[in-house]
Formats: structure tokens, C-alpha cells, sequence
């Protein structure tokens, strides 16, 4: 035999001699080898998933499929690298030639059975499809590069059998991401459970599980992808992110809860505590999406000026449209607080100070009915609004409110006649809570503003011959 192969492998450069050789091989026509393939193709016993961890996506923990084809691949490749050592005097190119009809044919044959069997689930065709890739890498290709080869590109046969995946598999993987995105928002919006959690919870839970799918997208991406693709890849599917995420998911909260009842609905205060757990986790969601796109896609970007800012302005877009979504409804909340403090100062009694009768058995060291509901209305919209707000945002919003209540307050005392004595000193009273309770702002420009409303006691109580000086020289000569 190794004289009649030293004599045929003369001939024609010796690829008549290889070929018909290597079509003597059982695993390219013997019918029981032919059926292990397939039967280890489709033997989906070989494949477990991972626990359920509650957040509905489905992992596989395991498949040896591969394991054991590409193992046998290399076994026989053992096998016959021993004859053909022996028996050709030129073994680097009968093991180039089989090597290369090991991918065309077999690989590939197998490649198709057992990725066929996942096609019609294509969150698990794609998790099938990585795992492919990188066990190809890792365990077929250095079993093969063992052996001594000429002019072989395994990243040619890499190619040969997987790059079609490769050129259509961006597209697949947008189309099940945003499939999940959508599952995921239309579960959100419709489940009665969800709509009973905490809204900042709620929203926190499912970002996260949203921005995991896209994490995994993208590592399957960085492995997937051709090298040339990659940084446009990941700029189109973070750009779901965006769509899904951002203006499907955190806007469209936030338009839902911006209209407020007017302040005489009973739903108003509940409605106002729902915009700004909305706003909190609004602020919740957007970090997150930066952060992501931070530690996850930047870096893929790198390199790539024109991607690099299509995505970043694709962010930017999105933040300004948050920021002005968030402050267009701020305003809306704090007129509607304000209008809710008017309507409980809208039941202050005309006689609340001013008394006929000086003997009158009046408690003036207490305050009235209408400003203790008045006060414990600013602190419950304080309360609101620190749901939402914190940092410099909160400090800019209460001083804004603060300033605006001052004017609320300094507006309805005008309304009324006060009676000297008994009258100035139940205003004063008044007067005195409404300071105190503004101190739970934490804004010294707020307090520092009320001590007017001291000034306005004094009006009541001093002699005539002093007023002048108490309205002329004193806080209140700042306003009109």
C-alpha cells in the first residue's frame, strides 16, 4: 500500500491520490457514521437549561453536543493521522485536504441538523448559535492545529461554515431583542400584580431585566459579529435600548402621570405622589441606561468616530426629551400644590381675626383650623416631593414652591380685617406656625424669606405712633 501511494502521489501533484483516499473515509459516506452525526445533532437530552432565577429568560447551563462531535472529529482525526504518517510521503498535505472536508462536510452538515432544531425560538437559536461559535473556537480548532498543515486559514473555514450565520445574525438578534422588550413592556403595563408594586421598585425590576437581555445581546454580539461589524452592531442595538427602554418605557410613564386632577378631586394627592414615584424612578431607569452604555457599548465604540456619536447623540436626544418631559411636569405639580393650599385658605373665616368682643373666652395661643390644615398641607407636599426629588434638584424645587407659598400667604392675609389686641395676636399665632412649618424645607433662603411674616404681626400689635417705622424700616419694606 505505501509503494502503490509513493507511485499514484507522482501523478497530477498527487490530488487524485488524496482525494480518492480521503473518500474512503467512513466518516464522509458510511451510513452508520453519517447517522451519529445526526442522531447526536437532534438528541436534545444532551442539552439541561439553568434555574428559572424568576426573571422569565431561559439560560443554557449545558450542552455536550458539540463536546462529544468535535471530540470524535478529533479522535479520528488521531486515527488516520497514524496511516497516513505511514503510508504517503507527503502527510501535511493529506491532513490539510481532510481537514478542510472535515469542515465542508461534516461541521457543516452537523452545524445545520442541530441549529435547525432551534429555528423556531429564536432567543434559544441565537444562545445555541454563540455557544456554537465558542466551542468551535475552543475545542475544535486547537485539536486541529495540532497537526502540521500547508497554507490552511482556519479562519477561512471558521468562515466557510459559520459566516452566513454571521451575515444575517444582526438582524435576528434586534428582532428578538425588541421582541423581549415588547413582551416585557406589554407584561408591565397589563399584569394587576405589577400595577400593584411600588412604581420605583416596579421599575427598577424590570431595567434591570430589560438591560440584562441587552448585556447578553451584546456579548453575543462581541462574539458573533464580524470584526468590521461590530462597533455598528452594538450602536443598533443599543438604539433599541433607547427606543424601548427609554421613550416605550420611561417617558411613556412619565406623560401618563403628568396630568394631575385639579385640587379639589380627592385623587389629586394621590395622583401627585404617583408622578413623583414616577419621576424617582424615572431618575432610576435613565442612570442605568447610562451606566450601561458606559461600561457596556463605549467600549465597542471606541475607535469608531462616526458610530461613537450616532450613539451618543441618540443618548443625548433622549436625556434632553427626559429633562424636559420632567420639568414641563414639575411646573404642573407645583401649580397644582399651590392651587391646593388656596383651596384650604379659601375656608379662613372672616372672623378668624377679628373680634367685637375683647372679653371674648378666645384661645389665641392656638393656632386657627385653616392654618393647621394649611401647615400640615406643606408638609405633606414636602413629604410628596421628596419621593422624587433629591440633591440640587430637590433644593431648586422647594425654593421655588417656598417663594411662591410666601406669596400664597402674604396674598390672603391682605383679605382680612384684623382687630387690635386679640386679633393681632391670633394672626401672629398664625403667623408663627406657618414659619415653623416651613423649616422642614432645610432651605435657609426660605426661612430667611418668611421672617417677613413676623414683621406682618407686628402691624396689629404696636402702638400708632411706631407703625410707620414697622412698615418702613423692617422686612416689609420690601413689599409692595
Amino acid at each position: 500500500m505505501q509503494e502503490c501511494a509513493h507511485t499514484l502521489i507522482e501523478f497530477n501533484g498527487g490530488e487524485s491520490c488524496i482525494a480518492r483516499y480521503i473518500g474512503t473515509l467512513k466518516m464522509f459516506f458510511d451510513v452508520d457514521s453519517l447517522s451519529f452525526d445526526e442522531n447526536l445533532a437532534s438528541d436534545m437530552t444532551k442539552r439541561s437549561f439553568a434555574e428559572d432565577k424568576g426573571d422569565g429568560t431561559i439560560e443554557i447551563a449545558q450542552d455536550t453536543r458539540l463536546d462529544e462531535f468535535y471530540a470524535d472529529i478529533i479522535k479520528s482525526c488521531d486515527q488516520e493521522y497514524k496511516i497516513i504518517r505511514k503510508v504517503f510521503p507527503k502527510p501535511v498535505a493529506i491532513m490539510t485536504t481532510l481537514i478542510q472536508r472535515i469542515f465542508e462536510q461534516r461541521v457543516r452538515n452537523f452545524l445545520e441538523n442541530m441549529l435547525g432544531f432551534d429555528s423556531n425560538d429564536l432567543s434559544l437559536y441565537l444562545k445555541t448559535l454563540a455557544l456554537t461559535f465558542d466551542k468551535t473556537k475552543k475545542l475544535l480548532l486547537p485539536g486541529l492545529k495540532r497537526y502540521e498543515t500547508s497554507g490552511l486559514d482556519f479562519s477561512n473555514l471558521m468562515n466557510s461554515v459559520l459566516g452566513n450565520y454571521q451575515d444575517v445574525y444582526i438582524d435576528k438578534e434586534i428582532l428578538c431583542l425588541t421582541s423581549f422588550f415588547s413582551e416585557e413592556l406589554r407584561r408591565y403595563k397589563t399584569d394587576p400584580e405589577i400595577q400593584n408594586q411600588n412604581i420605583v421598585e416596579s421599575c427598577q425590576a424590570l431595567t434591570n431585566k430589560l438591560l440584562h437581555g441587552f448585556s447578553n445581546a451584546v456579548q453575543r454580539s462581541t462574539l458573533l459579529s464580524h470584526a468590521a461589524d461590530l462597533p455598528s452592531n452594538a450602536r443598533r442595538l443599543f438604539a433599541s435600548v433607547v427606543k424601548y427602554v427609554g421613550y416605550d418605557f420611561l417617558l411613556a410613564n412619565i406623560d401618563a402621570t403628568v396630568r394631575l386632577p385639579a385640587p379639589t378631586d380627592p385623587k389629586c394627592i394621590p395622583a401627585l405622589r404617583k408622578y413623583f414615584e414616577t419621576v424617582k424612578a424615572s431618575t432610576i431607569v435613565m442612570n442605568s441606561v447610562q451606566n450601561t452604555f458606559n461600561t457596556v457599548v463605549l467600549p465597542l465604540l471606541q475607535g469608531n468616530v462616526n458610530e461613537l456619536t450616532q450613539s451618543r447623540d441618540t443618548l443625548g436626544t433622549l436625556v434632553a426629551a427626559l429633562e424636559g418631559r420632567v420639568a414641563s411636569g414639575l411646573e404642573n405639580a407645583l401649580a397644582t400644590m399651590l392651587g391646593g393650599l388656596e383651596r384650604v385658605l379659601a375656608d379662613q373665616k372672616k372672623t378668624d381675626f377679628k373680634f367685637e368682643d375683647e372679653n371674648i373666652n378666645e384661645r389665641v395661643t392656638d393656632p386657627t383650623k385653616v392654618c393647621v390644615s394649611a401647615a400640615r398641607t406643606l408638609q405633606q407636599n414636602y413629604e410628596i416631593v421628596a419621593v422624587g426629588l433629591d440633591g440640587k434638584n430637590i433644593e431648586t424645587f422647594l425654593e421655588e414652591y417656598g417663594t411662591k407659598v410666601l406669596g400664597v400667604l402674604l396674598a390672603h392675609f391682605k383679605r382680612f380685617k384684623v382687630s387690635k389686641g386679640l386679633g393681632g395676636l391670633k394672626i401672629i399665632r398664625d403667623l408663627s406656625e406657618y414659619k415653623e412649618a416651613i423649616k422642614i424645607f432645610r432651605l435657609s433662603t426660605v426661612t430667611q424669606a418668611f421672617s417677613v411674616l413676623s414683621e406682618i404681626g407686628k402691624i396689629y400689635i404696636v402702638q400708632p405712633e411706631n407703625l410707620a417705622a414697622v412698615r418702613d424700616e423692617g422686612p416689609l419694606a420690601t413689599l409692595d
